[in-house]
């Protein structure tokens, strides 16, 4: 009997020496797994793959158009009419009474713009009025005017009549073919405004 019980305990041992190696084993494994374990180096023509890829743009939609922000309305641009200058000017008083908005914009363009005179803006040595190649306004109403256009056939864009007048003189003595030339890109392009 002392022979079975003296066997008995040496199994346990045994047993609980067997298990702790086992635990050592599967922790190193996992420590090495986790820690130690490098990854594979990734070769270029893998790298390329994942760089590769085309990066999606989002395209400006007002995009080579002329924008007039507060009024909500655009106007596409030709290539050639880039350069475009506008300016925000205030309507006089029988111009509000008729029924015109507050707001009306003068346009030309830089090329005209650099023939001085009464071109350019009035400061410095420029003195007088400035005289643009074109200037566009609108109402809510249909109005019967003269000398101006209504555009967009007559039809409202947004809810307005756009009414479209022309430089009535030149701007200075110099550059005259230029000036009709820019009036006649101007005009055509203000005939078609989009709502965006």
């Amino acid at each position: 009997m002392k022979n079975l019980s003296k066997q008995n305990g040496s199994t346990h041992i045994i047993v609980i020496v067997i298990l702790v190696i086992a635990l050592l084993g599967v922790l190193g494994f996992v420590f090495w797994q986790n820690f130690t374990k490098k990854d594979p180096v990734t070769t270029t023509s893998e790298q390329k793959k994942t760089t590769s890829q085309p990066v999606e743009t989002v395209k400006d939609p007002n995009e080579g158009y002329l924008v007039l922000q507060d009024w909500k309305i655009k106007f596409k641009l030709a290539t050639e009419s880039d350069k475009i200058t506008y300016y925000a000017l205030p309507t006089n008083d029988a111009g509000i009474k008729k029924g015109f908005d507050a707001q009306y914009y003068e346009f030309s363009t830089k090329e005209v713009e650099a023939l001085g005179e009464s071109c350019a803006e009035p400061g410095g040595e420029v003195s007088g009025t400035v005289i643009r190649l074109a200037n566009l306004s609108r109402s809510k109403d249909k109005i019967a005017t003269q000398g101006v256009i209504l555009v967009n056939d007559g039809q409202p864009v947004g809810g307005y009549y756009y009414y479209l007048g022309g430089a009535q003189s030149t701007c200075s003595s110099n550059g005259t073919d230029l000036q009709i030339q820019d009036r006649a890109k101007v005009v055509d392009l203000l005939g078609n405004p989009i709502v965006y």
